[in-house]
């Protein structure tokens, strides 16, 4: 469902609170300013619209949930933590999408997902563009970054731009893409770049990490799934950098 209106807190020192529940998606079109906490702790929300915004206070998204959609407009809220999936995406066929923040820090934690499209960009022959985060203080991620090529064959050297406009970087994420065959060199990470180190991999060594904990598994989208695989169905998985068959 679409939601085009505001939140505003009642006023005084009483903060509007927003948690969405429930597996379905909800689009929000309207400028909210509420200054208490959005909590997105199930489904999904989608934000779209050149002036939309999710207030002021507190941002997190839980581990079953997603944040996805574009905006020119900048998100205001104070803090943002992603236990699920971000997802800046304008349909699922282009790499267009661009979530904007406000120059606060974004954490997307372990068991959190960066999940775009990649296209290649029409001003170079070596730069690919696509869907991005941008304008962010300090930037964390310790989860997964996951990538989509959308009518682009990488070729060696290419240089994948992630995201413009940070300040800073940390973490140790894993890095998954939907071509198997493709190596990644992420030792520019800091830089929001990834380079193409091979189109031609042999063996299952296709997925690079920054991880130390081996005993980590995901799917090959990049969702943290636990550590033991006998408790999962069968299909396959990465851990360890290599992928998995079960």
């Amino acid at each position: 469902f679409t939601f085009e209106g505001t939140i505003t807190d009642a006023g005084g020192s009483t903060k509007a609170n927003f948690e969405k529940i429930g597996t379905c998606m909800m689009t929000v079109k309207g400028a909210w300013n509420n200054s208490g906490s959005v909590k997105i702790s199930d489904g999904t929300i989608k934000i779209t619209g050149a002036s939309v915004s999710l207030g002021t206070g507190a941002l997190s998204v839980a581990e079953v949930a997603t944040l996805t959609g574009s905006s020119t407009s900048a998100l205001k809220n104070s803090s943002v933590v992603i236990n699920g999936v971000l997802r800046p995406i304008l349909t699922e066929s282009t790499a267009l999408g661009k979530i904007t923040f406000n120059n606060q820090n974004v954490n997307i934690s372990s068991t959190g997902t960066l999940r775009l499209n990649i296209s290649k960009a029409s001003t170079s022959a070596s730069t690919t563009s696509g869907d991005c985060i941008r304008n962010i203080n300090a930037l964390t991620i310790n989860g997964t970054i996951s990538l989509q090529f959308v009518d682009y064959t990488p070729n060696v050297g290419d240089e994948i731009r992630l995201w413009t406009g940070v300040k800073s970087f940390t973490g140790k994420p894993t890095v998954v893409c939907d071509d198997s065959n493709i190596i990644l060199d992420a030792s520019r990470l800091s830089e929001g770049v990834l380079v193409v180190k091979s189109t031609d991999a042999s063996g299952i060594d296709t997925i690079l990490t920054d991880d130390n904990d081996a005993s980590k598994i995901y799917t090959v989208d990049g969702k943290y799934v636990g550590k033991n695989l006998k408790a999962l169905p069968k299909g396959i998985y990465v851990r360890n950098n290599k992928k998995i068959t079960k």
